[in-house]
């Protein structure tokens, strides 16, 4: 109930607020609610709702979400990497930011910042992709659903999105290896 709620309360608000260029910044105010936290304090999957929230601003705000619905695009997280630094407790406000940071030809990489008095709470760094029938959405094409003829030229890469790319090979290799060779986790735990 409470995403939903959340949701609502996300999509009626970014109709009025400001309209946003690809590269800006998305900052958003929350506070914790009473079913968001466990023991006090906000629990762990809510930090991905969040991030959730966020990214439905920003399509709402670049003008592109109705175009995204109308072509039956899903939005796809393939890998999240959070620090969590200081916990959020139940009723405390705070601004999440997030910041595109890099995109290839298929991915884009975000970085969620979660703050409260401007002292950091966590940091999340999310690889995600559109995805449609038959496939990944090419960047180029989501560029072009905001009117831009060409990919803009990405900055360096982060260190955060090589290390983000090797643990992604690593462990897709480790399950793959554990799905077809079952004793291999006997091994593992034997060690």
């Amino acid at each position: 109930m409470t995403n939903w709620l959340r949701f609502l309360l996300t999509v009626c608000k970014a109709f009025f607020q400001k309209k946003l260029k690809w590269n800006d910044e998305v900052v958003q105010e929350f506070r914790v609610w009473f079913s968001e936290a466990d023991m006090a304090i906000m629990n762990n999957s809510r930090y991905l709702n969040f991030q959730e929230l966020s990214k439905i601003r920003q399509m709402i705000g670049l003008g592109i979400f109705g175009k995204i619905v109308k072509l039956k695009w899903t939005p796809l997280a393939s890998v999240h990497i959070i620090r969590y630094k200081k916990a959020l407790k139940r009723f405390e406000k705070f601004t999440l930011r997030s910041n595109l940071i890099y995109w290839d030809d298929k991915f884009v990489y975000q970085h969620y910042i979660f703050e409260k008095d401007k002292k950091l709470m966590a940091s999340l760094v999310v690889k995600a992709c559109f995805g449609r029938k038959g496939g990944v959405v090419p960047i180029a094409d989501f560029f072009k659903l905001m009117g831009m003829n060409e990919v803009p030229i990405a900055p360096p890469m982060p260190k955060i999105v090589q290390e983000m790319n090797s643990l992604d090979k690593e462990l897709v290799i480790d399950a793959e290896t554990v799905l077809h060779h079952p004793k291999t986790v006997e091994t593992i735990l034997n060690k």
